[in-house]
């Protein structure tokens, strides 16, 4: 049974920041009623709808991002490359139009410092999940494709284990529900010199002309004790 972890400061509003089981994050969207809300202590409902672009004094989704939509939280910890990292939470995707976007993220580890798309995404292709992984020089892969739609309105329990690293000592574990979807060992990130942080909520390209809802609930994000592939 997942944990549950408390939402002790909450506010939707863009650019403040929330605390999630003890950890700061900062929220990201359109300042919009609907762009984050939370419906109990433990659960958050993130919300894009077209036109939905984040903006602060330092950055404009519209103006630098080819127009990308956005609700999502950026959590304060940060790793270093090498450190085995660990992220649990279940989330769902409320009922609604089905997904056309060209590309649609629900979480993800970003970089501090080098440019280009995540290393790591567990996204959506139409109605189906799958996650890509990405390393030097952006190479990019999927590396699992559910082949059955996600079920609207269900909750999935999601569970990460990732170390950043070159060929040699780089690996990544993913479970759904308790079961594997991801066993790999090589290159993922950018780096040796790099950090890296957890995101999520509703990241999304322009051009969508239908909204999109998802709760996530229990996030929690640490350091771990190692329990990836064997190298």
């Amino acid at each position: 049974m997942a944990t549950k972890t408390e939402i002790t400061s909450f506010s939707g509003a863009n650019d403040s920041t929330i605390v999630i089981g003890g950890i700061s994050g900062r929220v990201q969207n359109a300042n919009q009623s609907w762009s984050l809300t939370s419906p109990d202590s433990h659960t958050l409902r993130f919300e894009v709808h077209p036109g939905d672009h984040w903006s602060n004094s330092g950055w404009s989704d519209l103006l630098n991002n080819d127009g990308a939509e956005r609700s999502e939280i950026e959590l304060e910890p940060r790793f270093e490359s090498g450190t085995i990292v660990s992220v649990s939470y279940s989330f769902m995707i409320e009922t609604g139009a089905k997904n056309t976007s060209p590309w649609l993220v629900v979480g993800q580890f970003r970089q501090t410092n080098a440019n280009g798309p995540p290393p790591f995404a567990i996204a959506m292709a139409g109605e189906h999940m799958q996650i890509i992984i990405r390393n030097v020089p952006s190479t990019a892969f999927v590396a699992y494709r559910d082949p059955n739609p996600i079920q609207r309105g269900r909750y999935y329990s999601m569970r990460i284990q990732v170390k950043f690293g070159d060929k040699k000592d780089g690996a990544l574990s993913v479970w759904r529900d308790d079961v594997p979807l991801i066993s790999y060992q090589g290159s993922i990130g950018y780096g040796r010199s790099e950090t890296y942080y957890w995101k999520e909520g509703i990241y999304r390209a322009r051009g969508s002309t239908a909204s999109i809802a998802a709760y996530y609930q229990d996030l929690q994000v640490a350091a771990a004790r190692p329990a990836l592939p064997q190298q």
